[in-house]
C-alpha cells in the first residue's frame, strides 16, 4: 500500500489512537473488563455511562408511563420522550419529529413497514426488489408478506439483486430488473457483512422518476458511523437500531416520508392515543404517525437513552468518528494482508478503494471460523462467526467478521493479530 493514507500517516493514527483510549474511558464495561477486546460493534454497541446512568435514574428517580398522567413524574417522561424524539429527528435531518416512530430495533420496523403500510398498498403483480446477501429483517418480512396477501388471492414477486465481486449492489443487473410492476426497492445503506457503502443515494436517485417505486432503506450499520440524511437520501422510509449507536439495547427508530403518512394504517392496536372507536369502527388520523404507531407502553428508559447517544456522538464529531474508523479499518486490513492464510470476503479490502466503516469479513485457509472464533473468546477477544444473519446462507461460507468503532484501538487490533497468527500456528 505504498503512498496510502494509513501507512504515511501512521502519527495521525497514533494520535487519534490516544483520543479512542480517552473515549474508552467513559464506557464501564471496558474499565471492568480491561482484559477484554470486543470486535462485534456491528451486532450492538457498548453504552457509555450517560446511558447507562439515564436507565438508572428512570427507575431510581422517576419511573412513569408516557402520556398517561398529569402527575410530575409522567409529565417528566412525556417531555423526555418529545425531546428525544426532537434531537433524533434532528440528527438525521428529518423535516419533523412527528416523522419519528420508536421501535424495538431494525427487526420490527421492517417489519412494521410490510405490514403497516404494504400489507395495505400492495397490488396484484406488484414486484418487491431486495437483495439475498443483505440482514435476514431487510428480506424476511417481504416474504412473509408476501406469502399473506397470497391467501387474500394476491399475488406480487419478491425478486432479488446481486452483489458484485467487491462486495456492492451490481447496478447493472437492479437497474435491468426494474419495469413497470416494480413497487418496492429495499436495501442496505452500509452492509453488515462486506461493511461497503452500497451507493443507495446513486440508485434513489437514477430511479426517483419511477413514482411507482418506494424506496425503503436500512442504515443499522451507517448510523453513527457516517452522516445520515434522510432529506439528501430522498428515501420513503429507513430505519436503524439505537443500540447499534450506544443506545440501549432495545431501542430503534423508523423514519417514515410525510408523503406516505396518509398511506399508513394501524400495525398494533390496544393503546395507541390517536385511535378512536365510532360505531365499532377504528377512526384515526395520521398528522402524527408515531400515535398511530406506538402502541401500549414502550421501552421508555431506553428509548430516552437515544438522546445521550446523539449527544455522544456529537461531542466527539461525526467527522471526526468517521475518519478514525476509516484508519483503523484501513489498518486492520493492512496487517491482515500479511497472513497469507487469510481469505477476505467482498469489502474494502478487494474493492483496493480507501474506504473503510468498520466492517472486515475473512476466513482462515483450513480452519473453521466457529473454532477460530472459540479460541479467540478464551483469549478474551469477541468476534462474530458464521454467516451473520444473511437471508441466502448458500452466497456466503462460514466467516469471521470484526465489526471497529470509535473506542478500539490500535493496540487492540495488534493484539487480535498477534493472537490470530498464534491460533494460525506461525
Amino acid at each position: 500500500m505504498e503512498g496510502c493514507r494509513i501507512c504515511s500517516g501512521k502519527n495521525n493514527i497514533e494520535r487519534n489512537d490516544i483520543v479512542a483510549k480517552k473515549i474508552r474511558e467513559r464506557f464501564p464495561i471496558f474499565l471492568n473488563n480491561p482484559d477484554k477486546i470486543y470486535l462485534d460493534n456491528s451486532s450492538t454497541t457498548q453504552k457509555p455511562s450517560s446511558v447507562i446512568d439515564t436507565l438508572n435514574n428512570f427507575y431510581k428517580k422517576h419511573c412513569a408511563n408516557s402520556g398517561r398522567g398529569s402527575y410530575e413524574w409522567a409529565n417528566k417522561v412525556t417531555k423526555e420522550i418529545n425531546e428525544t424524539r426532537k434531537k433524533v429527528a434532528e440528527f438525521i435531518n428529518a423535516s419533523n419529529s412527528d416523522e419519528i416512530v420508536f421501535t424495538s430495533g431494525a427487526t420490527m420496523s421492517s417489519n412494521m413497514i410490510a405490514y403497516s403500510w404494504a400489507l395495505h398498498n400492495l397490488k396484484n403483480g406488484d414486484e418487491v426488489l431486495v437483495c439475498f446477501s443483505d440482514h435476514k429483517s431487510t428480506v424476511l418480512p417481504w416474504i412473509n408478506i408476501k406469502n399473506i396477501l397470497l391467501k387474500f388471492g394476491v399475488q406480487i414477486k419478491i425478486i432479488s439483486v446481486l452483489i458484485d465481486n467487491e462486495g456492492d449492489y451490481n447496478e447493472r443487473d437492479l437497474f435491468a430488473k426494474v419495469n413497470s410492476n416494480t413497487r418496492v426497492v429495499c436495501l442496505t445503506h452500509i452492509h453488515n457483512v462486506f461493511g461497503m457503502d452500497m451507493g443507495i443515494k446513486s440508485i434513489i436517485d437514477t430511479l426517483r422518476n419511477n413514482e411507482n417505486i418506494t424506496f425503503i432503506v436500512d442504515a443499522s450499520q451507517s448510523m453513527g458511523h457516517i452522516e445520515v440524511n434522510v432529506q439528501d437520501l430522498n428515501a420513503d422510509f429507513l430505519y436503524f437500531s439505537g443500540h447499534k449507536m450506544f443506545a440501549a439495547n432495545g431501542t430503534g427508530v423508523l423514519w417514515i416520508n410525510p408523503k406516505l403518512h396518509a398511506e399508513i394504517k394501524p400495525f398494533i392496536v390496544g393503546g395507541n392515543d390517536n385511535i378512536k372507536i365510532e360505531n365499532r369502527q377504528l377512526k384515526y388520523n395520521t398528522k402524527k404517525i408515531h400515535e398511530l404507531l406506538e402502541c401500549g407502553t414502550l421501552d421508555i428508559p431506553s428509548i430516552i437513552t437515544l438522546a445521550n447517544s446523539v449527544d455522544f456522538i456529537a461531542e466527539i464529531g461525526m467527522k471526526n468518528i468517521e475518519s478514525y474508523i476509516l484508519e483503523i479499518t484501513q489498518y486492520l486490513i493492512l496487517e491482515l494482508r500479511k497472513i497469507d492464510s487469510v481469505e477476505f470476503l467482498p469489502g474494502a479490502a478487494l474493492c483496493g478503494c480507501n474506504i473503510g466503516y468498520g466492517i472486515v469479513s475473512f476466513r482462515i485457509k483450513g480452519i473453521s471460523s466457529q473454532d477460530v472464533g472459540f479460541i479467540l473468546n478464551d483469549y478474551g477477544i469477541y468476534v462474530r462467526t458464521g454467516n451473520h444473519c444473511m437471508s441466502d446462507k448458500n452466497s456466503i461460507e462460514d466467516s469471521i467478521r470484526v465489526s471497529l468503532h470509535v473506542y478500539n484501538t490500535i493496540e487492540e487490533i495488534n493484539r487480535f493479530i498477534s493472537v490470530l497468527k498464534e491460533v494460525i500456528g506461525l
